[in-house]
């Protein structure tokens, strides 16, 4: 029992001095916002390669799910008027969240350095703060 407890202490320690993974180099940036006259908890993630964004994605909750709804249908909508594959928002609902995976949906991030990506994503928004 001792042999099993000084075991595992010592996988525990390795594990804290090597690191479980590796820690993504990305910047998050999050607050309240508001499009459309509807107001929403963001967040923006953005990965970071070379200290530029590689690609990232944007989560927006919702106050109700009907709310939600209204909005996943306008992305239904502008989907099925896409006249190529590649101009279709690739997004997900679920309950009161709104996830668009991927940065250059509407906006362009991607290539984007650091200072520039915070600067775009804070732009519309004084209530967004980005770490």
């Amino acid at each position: 029992m001792k042999k099993g407890i000084i075991v595992f202490t010592a996988v525990i320690a390795l594990g804290a001095v090597v690191g479980c993974g590796k820690k993504k180099n990305q910047v998050v940036c999050s607050g309240k916002a508001t499009e459309n006259g509807q107001t929403y908890e963001a967040k923006i993630v953005a990965n970071l390669k070379d200290n530029k964004v590689a690609d990232g994605y944007m989560e927006m909750k919702f106050s109700d799910e009907k709310t939600a709804s209204t909005m996943c249908g306008f992305m239904a909508l502008a989907n099925s008027l896409a006249e190529e594959e590649s101009k279709k928002i690739d997004y997900k609902c679920n309950g009161k969240t709104l996830r668009i995976n991927s940065l250059d949906s509407d906006e362009k991030f991607t290539g984007l350095t650091k200072e520039e990506f915070i600067k775009k994503a804070t732009a519309d928004s004084k209530e967004i703060k980005c770490k």
